[in-house]
């Protein structure tokens, strides 16, 4: 297939799908940082726990190692389209609730450029947000507070990747992604023994920035069919910036206590380094050994 037909086709592709991503979690712990956290794996990584640092599939998209993406047969455009169900039990004490949630999780196009340039795309969640609990906490004059607390959202990410063999069997790549997406965070506190309005807060965060990371794979081949790859990848500390919404008030609207409107913030996004070491038998096996380290 010719590249500019290569072309006309990813970006069909990704207009039919809205360019959004359904992002759908229960976790109470979603509420902390960024969120739950997504590795930028597809269902072949994922089905070796997300492994892949190491591995050089060619008729699959690896973007854990933006480098892997030139190993892509020079007649292949690959498409892929992910969908996750994922169910939730979460227990405290007695109380136990089971949730399940189904999304499509991904979209994904890769072809090669030359016999030495490959390069992917791909649209899958980068975060995500979702949880509903409720606290009571006793003050020290008797009365009870009780705090409902809800969250929705979450982030995207677009990864563009591009690889490149530079000396036989040496491959270097590059990924560059745009992080996006809305988080809400709700608080209506609600104190049982005053007629007083009851007070909530509504937090949002609009995020939106990019980050970049530089990958390497060297495959030592045994023989034509066998072989051993060593791979590593390097991402640096980066910043994410977003516009941060706080309202603090009375549930009727009467009294306004706190209102920031798109207050600039910019969060850090950790340095991450990994190494790999791969294994494998043409179109047979393919095993991997994934160590990474990103100091949160």
């Amino acid at each position: 297939m010719r590249l500019k037909n290569k072309i006309i086709t990813i970006v069909l592709l990704f207009a039919v799908t809205g360019i959004q991503a359904q992002l759908s979690t229960t976790s109470p712990y979603s509420r902390f940082g960024y969120g739950l956290l997504s590795e930028p794996s597809l269902a072949f990584s994922q089905g070796l726990s997300n492994t892949g640092i190491a591995l050089r599939p060619s008729n699959h998209l690896n973007f854990i190692n933006p480098a892997s993406l030139s190993s892509m047969d020079s007649a292949h455009l690959i498409f892929e389209l992910g969908v996750k169900n994922q169910l939730t039990i979460i227990e405290e004490n007695s109380v136990k609730a089971t949730t399940s949630n189904s999304k499509m999780e991904y979209l994904a196009v890769g072809f090669p450029v030359t016999r030495w340039w490959g390069t992917g795309i791909t649209m899958l969640p980068f975060s995500s947000l979702g949880y509903t609990f409720m606290q009571t906490t006793k003050l020290a004059d008797s009365s009870t507070v009780i705090s409902h607390n809800d969250g929705l959202g979450g982030s995207n990410q677009v990864i563009l990747a591009n690889s490149f063999k530079v000396l036989k069997g040496l491959s270097i790549g590059l990924k560059t992604a745009l992080v996006f997406g809305q988080t809400t965070f709700n608080t209506y506190n609600e104190l049982t023994t005053s007629l007083a309005d009851p007070t909530t807060r509504v937090q949002t965060i609009n995020m939106k920035g990019f980050y970049a990371q530089l990958g390497i794979q060297y495959e030592y081949k045994l023989n034509d069919k066998k072989s051993y790859i060593l791979g590593a990848t390097f991402q640096p500390k980066q910043k994410l910036k977003s516009k941060y919404t706080d309202i603090v008030g009375t549930s009727s609207g009467s009294s306004i206590v706190q209102n920031i409107s798109d207050a600039v913030v910019k969060s850090d996004l950790p340095m991450k380094i990994g190494i790999g070491l791969g294994y494998n038998v043409k179109d047979k096996l393919q095993c991997g050994f994934d160590y990474s380290i990103q100091d949160w």
